[in-house]
């Protein structure tokens, strides 16, 4: 059985939210207990460097995990990638101290990776429920999330309804949606009480007959729309993992409040492209550059074994790092190893 061990920090006011993490993690443990893996909470005395897993919750004030203690967690991150770190900030921040304020406003650019927003404890499953199974491969590639009837399960577990996740929750085209088809309910209801009080009326049950196709064709509309809505959602939430950079990070922010109109804008395509282009030309900059270093190893190699100034001890010692170092390179840049034989070759002389 592998044991992910799970250190939770909530203040006193976010009790809701800790229970919330540990109900997730019954969740998930039974999903994945019969498939060898549980998630343990660590002791309340231990601290968030004693986990594999690192989850800060912060509203008001820094509560029990003070900034030193996150510097800790964040050092041994750097240092081992463990434990992997998680940060969370309650919406709204009427009340926030001016040092968790500016904790908050500093972290992305500091720290390298983006926090979350919460208001709902469902955000704080969900989020969670995405990057506890990016820690487990089978999981990940397997999936096992999935959104039906505008919930999101794991199993046969519920993990977190779009009602109470802002980017299904405030995006307009969703909230039209779901008023069409509460509206073609209604119709579709009052043209059925219609037809048990005339069976009769043809006009009235090809009428009923259209209602139902129109729910119908809704209601799939919106099942796919919220399929494209929670795919983008997981996306996201995989990549707050990593560093962003400042324009990426504001369009998830706008995605996660409902807006994907102004997050699509943000990423404009056309100055993506530019973009691409210029990294590439520079890409290949680097590239052409760090070939030049590959040969100017493999060169030195040789030029060396040719000095007989030196002793051979000296020349055979100087030579094997030189060919290791044209190779290391090769390798980091991707060349084929048909390209580096003949480097490896010398190599092998002296092994």
């Amino acid at each position: 059985m592998k044991t992910i061990r799970v250190f939770i920090s909530a203040a006193d006011d976010l009790v809701e939210v800790r229970t919330a993490v540990h109900d997730l993690l019954v969740q998930l443990n039974r999903y994945f207990v019969p498939r060898g893996v549980e998630f343990v909470p660590t002791l309340p005395s231990e601290g968030p460097t004693d986990g594999d897993l690192a989850l800060a919750f912060y509203w008001k004030d820094f509560g029990s995990l003070a900034q030193s203690d996150f510097e800790k967690a964040y050092d041994s991150f750097k240092a081992s990638k463990v434990p992997k770190i998680y940060v969370f900030f309650k919406d709204p921040d009427v009340g926030i101290t001016d040092a968790l304020k500016a904790f908050r406003d500093a972290f992305a650019a500091k720290y390298g990776h983006f926090y979350c927003h919460f208001e709902h404890v469902d955000s704080v499953k969900f989020q969670m429920a995405v990057q506890t199974l990016e820690m487990l491969p089978g999981a990940a590639a397997a999936n096992p999330l999935r959104v039906e009837d505008s919930e999101i399960a794991l199993g046969e577990e519920r993990v977190a309804s779009l009602d109470n996740l802002p980017f299904a929750k405030l995006n307009a085209r969703r909230q039209s949606l779901l008023r069409q088809i509460s509206s073609a309910e209604r119709e579709v209801a009052e043209l059925e009480e219609q037809g048990r009080e005339s069976p009769d009326d043809e006009t009235l049950s090809e009428a009923l007959r259209s209602a139902r196709v129109l729910r119908q064709k809704l209601k799939d509309e919106l099942k796919q729309h919220e399929g494209f809505l929670f795919d983008s959602a997981v996306f996201f939430a995989k990549a707050s993992a990593e560093w962003m950079d400042e324009r990426v990070r504001k369009a998830y922010e706008l995605f996660e409040r409902g807006k994907i109109q102004a997050a699509n804008k943000i990423l404009d395509l056309e100055e993506l492209v530019r973009k691409d282009d210029r990294d590439r030309q520079l890409y290949d900059e680097v590239l052409e550059t760090r070939r030049a270093a590959m040969r100017e190893f493999a060169e030195k190699g040789q030029m060396v074994l040719a000095d007989e100034s030196l002793p051979l001890e000296v020349r055979h010692s100087q030579a094997r790092e030189s060919f290791e170092n044209a190779i290391r390179i090769g390798r980091e840049i991707g060349c084929a190893e048909e390209e580096l034989s003949a480097i490896q070759g010398r190599l092998e002389a002296f092994r």
